[in-house]
């Protein structure tokens, strides 16, 4: 499958999982802002950009930057650009919604779903289970 058909598949999902919450979306005309969504929630409307996720060792693993060009191509986070990242990994079929205003990782997203074999790094790692997209969408509903 190609990126596009990837990207449409996820935007599809994460859309769909909106809607069965009862959170109303907008999707704006044209593809040059750096969202793909506006929720409307209890807290005014919000930008979302949606990623797709690797499941990789035990792990939801997504990048979240964006591409800037000018007279190189680099890299930006997200942080002040979008409130909301909206992940969907197709390998375990689950959807996670960050919220960039408090969510500590700027250039790839690791969510945990499984403990480390090895249990190192206990203390810094990101579980998965709070940023699941059901219960974070649940907060936001007006």
């Amino acid at each position: 499958m190609n990126s596009n058909t990837i990207g449409n598949m996820t935007e599809s999902v994460i859309l769909s999982e909106f809607q069965k919450l009862e959170i109303p979306v907008s999707i704006p005309f044209g593809r040059n802002e750096p969202y793909d969504f506006v929720i409307d929630t209890k807290d005014g409307f919000k930008s979302v950009q949606v990623k797709h996720g690797l499941y990789k060792n035990g792990c939801v693993v997504a990048e979240i930057t964006h591409k800037r060009t000018y007279k190189k191509t680099q890299k930006d986070s997200y942080k002040g650009v979008v409130d909301y990242i909206a992940i969907w990994c197709s390998q375990i079929n689950r959807s996670y919604l960050l919220d960039l205003s408090n969510f500590r990782a700027n250039k790839a997203a690791c969510l945990r779903i499984e403990a480390p074999q090895n249990n190192s790094c206990i203390s810094t790692i990101i579980w998965a289970a709070p940023y699941e997209l059901k219960k974070v969408a649940a907060l936001l509903k007006r």
